[in-house]
């Protein structure tokens, strides 16, 4: 008898494990879901910002943008001559394109934890030096797709200026967690990177300038 109590008390406490696991599991999913929804909607809105007010209608504050309002995206240029768009006090280098996919994504200028929650972001390099190195989640609206990318896939780079860069992809790899100096290292003009799906290790699609 106290060993048919001890299996089902431990039936029990498993069952209620399992229970537990299924409902962390899934209210995950839903975080992630949310998260990327609102990811997908700031992204969204900003990449409309940009093209619809065009440098040459936004080249000053006063200028009036597509709709008839005030312009609310200003374009600068930093102290060392790269183009920059400014949205609600935020730099932005522009917006990327990625060619046979859906997929239209604003990047901020500066890269942080807070700033991925959002957008993809510059993680070191510039496009004038050939080294730039853009980093998001693996979010489906954002980077999800870098997993199913190949070489010869195609990305553009629209400026803060309006000028397009368009990069041919060269090769797609994966890299450990403690690999952060390869991420930066190699003759490639532009790396992209986020995490795998296991969140183990980190998708890289390294770009050439065609």
């Amino acid at each position: 008898m106290k060993k048919r109590s001890i299996i089902k008390i431990t039936s029990t406490l498993l069952i209620i494990c399992g229970i537990l696991l299924v409902l962390g599991a899934a209210a995950l999913f839903v975080k992630v879901s949310n998260d990327d929804a609102k990811a997908k909607a700031f992204s969204q809105e900003i990449v409309s910002r940009l093209k619809d007010e065009t440098p040459e209608a936004a080249t000053s504050p006063s200028e009036k943008s597509a709709d008839g309002g005030e312009s609310t995206v200003d374009r600068v240029v930093s102290e060392d001559g790269e183009p920059l768009a400014v949205i609600d006090n935020v730099n932005y280098l522009g917006y990327l394109s990625f060619v046979g996919y859906d997929v239209t994504l604003p990047v901020f200028a500066d890269w942080s934890f807070e700033a991925l929650n959002y957008a993809p972001a510059r993680y070191s390099g510039t496009v004038k030096d050939n080294d730039l190195v853009i980093a998001a989640h693996n979010y489906y609206s954002h980077f999800f797709l870098l997993n199913e990318m190949v070489e010869g896939n195609e990305v553009d780079l629209t400026q803060a200026d309006g000028s397009i860069i368009r990069y041919i992809v060269k090769k797609v790899e994966t890299l450990e967690p403690t690999e952060l100096n390869k991420l930066t290292a190699g003759e490639y003009n532009l790396t992209l990177f986020t995490c795998t799906p296991t969140g183990r290790a980190r998708a890289t699609v390294r770009c050439n300038k065609i």
